[in-house]
């Protein structure tokens, strides 16, 4: 009878622990690592096996609308330029800003529906 209190004991500590355990944090891209495999019947090359999931790609605005307004930035001038939708495309690199990214940084969390 006592070892059957003692094996329940020790179940119930276990379960309690597992159930206060943490998720894995995969935020921290330190966190993300990779095996590589030593396997020789896998050829000259190693294998690299990813441990991790890939990110997930949450808060980005929806596609512009096509009736909204873009804009590129001119440094010399430090000012912001309409782009007409017949006007040929900035270069690349150059810093883009659409109309519709206004609303979409001004909501307040909680409130976007899906």
């Amino acid at each position: 009878m006592l070892r059957l209190i003692h094996i329940c004991t020790y179940f119930l500590l276990l379960c309690l622990a597992l159930s206060r355990a943490q998720p894995v944090d995969y935020s921290n891209p330190k966190s993300q690592v990779e095996y590589i495999s030593t396997d020789a019947d896998r050829g000259p090359k190693p294998n690299i096996v990813p441990v991790t999931r890939p990110p997930l790609v949450i808060d980005t605005p929806p596609p512009a609308p096509a009736n909204s307004k873009n804009f590129a930035f001119n440094p010399k001038t430090q000012t912001w330029t309409l782009i007409k939708p017949g006007d040929p495309q900035p270069e690349e690199g150059a810093l883009l800003w659409n109309q519709s990214n206004d609303k979409w940084l001004t909501k307040v969390p909680g409130s976007l529906s899906i």
